[in-house]
């Protein structure tokens, strides 16, 4: 059997997905999809999995998450038998555990005929496929039946195309225009600013490796660091480094900031940095909220990033690992106050233009729009 969606509107599109909290990209852009298409008209909820109530529990296995399972699963399975569901958007994770454990999620809305999407907030599926035959058998399981694939960017399109062969619509991420305080200086010094959840595969020593080539060379700097701390051992090298080097006066570490505490952090910064090299980076929301903020950029060359920040134009993409390379780019935009200005400019408008909310939400429309002309295929 198939039904043409041009022809039958989706009674109710299904997301099986994690809302906010804890606070990372994947469950922001569950709730950022699912405001989308409620704007656009499309009855839509979300059966959540709500597996981690801590951004310290994320990709941890704890015995209570197996009973919280149990119950997500049957009311995902109540969801779907009882045809609440003519779509369903799975945000799928890539790590072993977590493709596992959705893997029976798929397969019942496989086995009620439900046509799906897989929606992919990271990367390393290549990398899963490669790992084992029991892996590719999950993910061909998983990804052959799909009517349709959606990616944050061109460059995440070749991981799966070898093992996916029908549409892989792009989606960035985005975030929703907002007004910024007016940028501040809060000393004549240049602030340098990381903000992300902090971990080792976040960059944060890259970054701590960086600062006495920096500051050997310009001294009047600042480096603040602002986030949740993810890793003990990260958090323990960072202060043995900073003190073994004596360079403890110039990085401020702030700790957790939200709402208007972290605009005005934004608004008070000069350079933003994001040396990740997290193996499933794909497009980082901070990343979007610096420029936003209208500040340059310095971030790694991978996932989708070098599609998001320009290099020479809203900043500087780097090798991951290469602290020379940052503390280079860094020390140029710190001796450069008209060019650190003309790349925040630039990076607030390539922020309007490409990656706000208005713009998400017009693709979303043309990509439902677009599968809509299309058959979508029941699948015994």
């Amino acid at each position: 059997m198939k039904i043409h969606l041009a022809q039958t509107r989706p009674r109710r599109i299904l997301i099986y997905g994690q809302l906010p909290p804890p606070f990372h990209g994947t469950n922001i852009m569950t709730q950022t999809f699912l405001k989308a298409l409620k704007e656009l008209g499309y009855p839509a909820k979300v059966s959540s999995k709500r597996f981690s109530r801590r951004i310290e529990e994320v990709n941890k296995i704890k015995p209570v998450k197996a009973g919280r399972y149990i119950r997500y699963f049957w009311r995902f399975l109540n969801d779907v038998r009882h045809g609440d569901a003519d779509l369903i958007v799975y945000f799928l994770s890539s790590q072993p555990v977590g493709l596992v454990a959705e893997l029976p999620f798929v397969l019942f809305s496989q086995i009620f005929r439900v046509p799906y999407v897989l929606y992919l907030h990271t990367r390393g599926y290549g990398r899963l496929y490669s790992r084992s035959l029991l892996f590719r058998v999950i993910i061909k399981r998983v990804f052959h039946p799909a009517s349709a694939c959606f990616v944050l960017g061109e460059r995440l399109k070749q991981e799966i195309q070898f093992f996916f062969s029908r549409k892989i619509f792009v989606l960035p991420n985005c975030l929703e225009e907002h007004d910024l305080p007016l940028r501040i200086s809060v000393s004549e010094m240049t602030r340098v600013l990381y903000l992300s959840n902090i971990s080792e595969s976040k960059g944060i020593l890259t970054l701590m490796e960086s600062i006495p080539r920096v500051i050997q060379a310009y001294p009047n700097m600042q480096f603040v660091i602002a986030g949740p701390w993810q890793d003990p051992a990260a958090r323990k090298a960072v202060f043995e480094f900073i003190n073994g080097r004596g360079i403890r006066s110039f990085v401020k570490f702030l700790g957790p900031v939200y709402g208007n505490e972290k605009d005005k952090l934004l608004s008070s910064s000069d350079i933003f940095v994001f040396p990740s090299h997290y193996p499933l980076e794909a497009m980082s929301l901070v990343v979007l909220e610096a420029m936003r903020a209208g500040l340059p950029v310095v971030t790694s060359d991978i996932g989708a990033l070098p599609e998001v920040v320009l290099d020479g134009k809203t900043g500087f993409v780097i090798s991951p690992h290469d602290p020379e390379s940052l503390a280079e780019k860094i020390l140029r935009l710190a001796q450069e106050p008209r060019l650190r200005g003309q790349m925040g400019q630039e990076s607030r408008k390539r922020f309007h233009d490409h990656f706000s909310f208005a713009v998400y939400k017009k693709r979303v429309g043309l990509i439902l729009e677009d599968m809509a002309s299309s058959p979508v295929h029941r699948r015994p």
